[in-house]
């Protein structure tokens, strides 16, 4: 049996339904008393009469039921927003402190090749100086 193709309507509430969970465990997770009063808000709306002319109009049906969803949706939509700008601002951060890292890297780096040259100098001119005195007693010593 072919299924029916979806309306913008279906899309809205599975959307809705997807990420009212999400939002409801986050408002949960905070302790906010939010959650309960929304749902309250919910329910009685549910539960008011509706006038004969509103619930035999397919859009007086839709426009009640994506109200909250459009609210949750703006919601999600802004929290998605500054997820994405948090997760920017970290990569460039991550990104500024691996630059820093590589030069303060390649400078430990130079200055260890530095010390290593010094150290080689030093080794040398101690040889040679160990060489001028033994020069310098051979050059003294009567034959």
């Amino acid at each position: 049996m072919p299924q029916k193709p979806r309306t913008s309507a279906q899309d809205d509430r599975s959307t809705f339904k997807s990420h009212a969970g999400q939002v409801m465990m986050r408002e949960k997770s905070k302790g906010g008393g939010s959650v309960a009063s929304s749902r309250s808000r919910t329910s009685s709306a549910r539960s008011k009469p509706t006038s004969s002319s509103q619930s035999s109009s397919p859009t007086a049906q839709t426009s009640l039921s994506t109200k909250p969803a459009s609210a949750v949706l703006k919601r999600l939509m802004m929290e998605e927003k500054e997820h994405n700008l948090l997760h920017e601002e970290h990569a460039n951060e991550r990104a500024d402190a691996a630059a820093v890292h590589q030069r303060f890297k390649e400078h430990k780096e130079t200055e260890i090749c530095l010390r290593e040259a010094d150290a080689t100098a030093l080794a040398l001119e101690a040889d040679m100086l160990r060489l001028q005195i033994e020069w310098a007693k051979l050059n003294n010593k009567p034959a």
